[in-house]
């Protein structure tokens, strides 16, 4: 063993090897404070390719015509893109996160549903629970807001709904989604 060397002997014992990946333990993060929860139009923009950092996560293969994408705000700059007072579609949920931004919430989770044929008050139809089930199931605690479920937002004179409708309207909502708001939220 002179000059540093050193000798290697052979051994005839068998050697194993495993060779695996073993998962990276994350951990879990708490659910968002607040999560605005609406129906959005067919041709408003996809907030996550708009801005693909704020994505969390969406519907990777549309089915009939229902698409769903959460996303996570927290700039007051991005809200623009969100569905607002139109007339043609009035929403609230480009106020509420407004509103969640201006009152200190770092940020807001948004979860949109586009299913066509429907306008942002028809939060008591049986397809939307369907797609808004697995984006929401997660959130434990979370506050959910669901701006539009009174709709439609009466813009002017004549605008509204009956106000017989929107009630029936608001108590199918809560029958169709009441059940998981008690479990959960």
């Amino acid at each position: 063993m002179a000059n540093g060397v050193t000798s290697m002997t052979r051994s005839n014992r068998a050697v194993s090897v495993d060779v695996g990946v073993s998962p990276v333990r994350r951990q879990d993060a708490p659910p968002p404070a607040i999560c605005v929860v609406g129906l959005a139009g067919e041709d408003d923009p996809i907030i996550g390719e708009v801005f693909p950092r704020a994505l969390v996560r969406n519907t990777r293969f549309s089915e009939d015509d229902i698409t769903v994408e959460h996303v996570r705000l927290s700039s007051r700059e991005a809200v623009g893109f969100l569905p607002g007072l139109d007339p043609d579609r009035p929403s609230l949920i480009r106020d509420a996160v407004l509103v969640a931004l201006h009152a200190g919430a770092p940020s807001v989770d948004i979860v949109l549903a586009r299913i066509a044929g429907l306008m942002p008050w028809d939060l008591d139809r049986p397809e939307v629970t369907y797609a808004l089930e697995p984006f929401l199931s997660g959130m434990v605690g979370t506050s959910m807001l669901y701006p539009d479920i009174g709709g439609p937002i009466p813009l002017g004179p004549g605008m509204g709904g009956d106000i017989e409708e929107r009630v029936d309207r608001l108590i199918r909502t809560v029958r169709a989604h009441g059940s998981r708001w008690v479990e959960r939220y």
